[in-house]
């Protein structure tokens, strides 16, 4: 059998990935955007992340009145500067993982409590 101590400890090491505004998250399940025709127009394969600004923090408050879906639209729509259409095409398992990382980019600020 061979040793797997030195692969278990590496993994165990391994810091979780900081990410930063300017990085490329890669999506896992691509979303082809198309015409009237069915023709694709774009493949959209991975999401540019930003840092949020005052404003976004603005827009996700006044969406978290309508509730905490439509406040984490606003998060990840923001973040990776994407329009809400583009949001609610995203497969489930990107979403949830993207909405993580761009929440975080908010802090502490998370004004939907438990996100």
């Amino acid at each position: 059998m061979p040793d797997i101590s030195n692969q278990e400890t590496a993994v165990a090491d391994a810091a979780p990935r900081v990410w930063q505004a300017g990085d490329e998250y890669p999506l896992r399940h691509r979303l082809e955007l198309k015409s009237v025709d069915g023709s694709v127009i774009e493949a959209i394969t991975h999401l540019t992340l930003r840092r949020l600004t005052g404003a976004d923090l603005t827009a996700v408050a006044n969406a978290a009145s309508k509730g905490q879906g439509e406040a984490l639209k606003v998060i990840v729509c923001r973040a990776c500067s994407i329009p809400p259409a583009t949001y609610d095409r995203l497969d489930a398992q990107d979403l949830t993982e993207v909405s993580q990382v761009a929440a975080g980019f908010m802090g502490s600020a998370l004004p939907i409590g438990g996100m």
